[in-house]
């Protein structure tokens, strides 16, 4: 039979017509493919020497050891770096704080622990905040001699908590009277028991003696809780007052600044500190304590003596 010439044509048409477009979309596909693989440079990119594209913020001056470092001073830049970006100074690093005498915005201020030459990527590591830091006689500014890494693992801690965040930590009572202890304190580490927090030598003594009372007290909790919004949140004011034997040693330690001494043990002794029936109040419990809690206190030592060894093998074991 003879085929059919216009058929033919027809069929032919369609094929061709086909290959044509097949032909288009692998091109199409491979210029997408090539694209792709030569475009990325935005944040988070690994490149082929296993360095990753970040936002960094660059010194625009030169700036001294102690000098106060302000995000005006810095530029932002994206570069290929094998710095983390949890080590990385951002924007939000110099996030408002609420000063609490004027409930005003304030910027956090940071000081450089270093000299920075122009250009330097800055680090966390690098800074330090002016809160942080005394002013000597001579004007210099230095690091607190006497703040430390604390390690507490008899905190009850909130199943939410992270790194970063900022909390109180809290003391309270059988009858449910509820005292701040320390506020505002960053977590600089946590695990399922245990936190790790900065504290200078009087906010240790103060945590001791809330930490002993605690044990002696059975029903009481001592605990912490966190900041919901801590750049918009002020400082909470501390509202337990120590023992009249922490208020004496706080007086003669010599690794407390003479300043902030002389005020602390003036606060704590004040006619007009409205904090003074709280003491009262411990002291009362405390008081009527028997053997039994009393007692309890060595058990609670070893109690966190044990967890204190727990975290350390964990963390040999992690390095």
């Amino acid at each position: 039979m003879a085929s059919n010439p216009m058929k033919t044509r027809s069929n032919n048409s369609f094929f061709l017509g086909m290959l044509v477009m097949l032909i288009i979309a692998g091109i199409a596909i491979a210029g997408i493919i090539f694209y792709f693989n030569n475009s990325k440079t935005g944040v988070g990119t690994k490149s082929k020497d296993g360095k990753t594209t970040q936002l960094v913020y660059k010194l625009t001056r030169n700036v001294a050891s102690g000098e106060e470092i302000t995000l005006a001073d810095l530029v932002p830049e994206e570069i290929n770096t094998e710095i983390t970006a949890d080590k990385l100074v951002n924007s939000t690093s110099f996030q408002g704080q609420m000063e609490l005498e004027t409930g005003t915005m304030v910027d956090e201020r940071f000081i450089a622990k270093i000299a920075l030459p122009s250009g330097t990527v800055v680090t966390t590591d690098m800074l330090a905040l002016r809160d942080n830091t005394v002013t000597t006689s001579g004007g210099a500014v230095t690091y607190k001699p006497d703040l430390r890494l604390q390690e507490y693992n008899m905190i009850q801690l909130p199943s939410n908590l992270q790194p970063g965040n900022y909390v109180d930590i809290r003391f309270r009572l059988s009858d449910g009277q509820d005292f701040i202890v320390v506020s505002k304190k960053q977590v600089m580490e946590t695990t399922q028991n245990a936190i790790w927090i900065v504290l200078d030598e009087s906010e240790i003594m103060l945590m001791s003696n809330a930490i002993v009372e605690s044990y002696i007290l059975g029903s009481s909790l001592l605990y912490a809780t966190t900041y919901t919004e801590p750049g918009l949140q002020a400082q909470a004011s501390h509202t337990y007052l120590p023992s009249t034997a922490v208020i004496n040693a706080i007086s003669k330690d010599p690794n407390i600044t003479v300043t902030a001494r002389n005020a602390l043990v003036a606060e704590f002794n004040s006619d007009t500190n409205t904090d003074r029936p709280i003491r009262s109040t411990i002291n009362g419990y405390i008081s009527s304590a028997n053997e039994e809690a009393l007692s309890a206190i060595q058990e609670k030592i070893t109690e966190s003596q044990t967890k204190a060894a727990e975290e350390r093998a964990n963390f040999l074991s992690g390095m």
